[in-house]
């Protein structure tokens, strides 16, 4: 079974990167807007670095995918090397996928965060707790 370094090959760094970045982002927004600073939120200033790792994290997951596939189809001299295809079609397409669900997240993160901005949550209200009979309540 490949590790996860054979798999991304060089594009695992970045890739986690801006993984971590994106989550980071998102819940920092998240608690910012948790802890009372909604009015400062309105202008949405999250957006703009999300759909720029959303971006990045696509393109660099379709970079991944091409050099993939020219390691995969590259030097053939005579006998097809069919492990290699079946590896270099593997990191492609994990590359890919890593820079998707990227993707996706961020965008998921900007939908969220959107909803949290314009509809924050209400509080639950928190009746006292009933009074044995017989106590008076101050």
């Amino acid at each position: 079974m490949r590790t996860l370094v054979e798999s991304l090959g060089y594009f695992l760094i970045p890739q986690l990167t801006l993984s971590v970045l994106t989550l980071g982002i998102v819940l920092g927004y998240f608690l910012a807007m948790m802890g009372g600073r909604r009015k400062k939120m309105l202008d949405r200033p999250w957006t703009r670095p999300l759909e720029t790792l959303a971006n990045i994290a696509v393109s660099i997951g379709l970079l991944g995918s091409v050099v993939a596939f020219v390691r995969a189809f590259s030097g053939f001299s005579g006998a097809i090397d069919t492990e290699k295809i079946v590896s270099g079609l593997g990191t492609a397409y994990t590359t890919t996928g890593v820079g998707l669900v990227t993707a996706i997240v961020a965008s998921l993160g900007i939908f969220v965060l959107d909803i949290f901005a314009k509809n924050p949550p209400t509080p639950v209200a928190t009746t006292p707790p009933p009074q044995p009979p017989g106590k008076a309540t101050a």
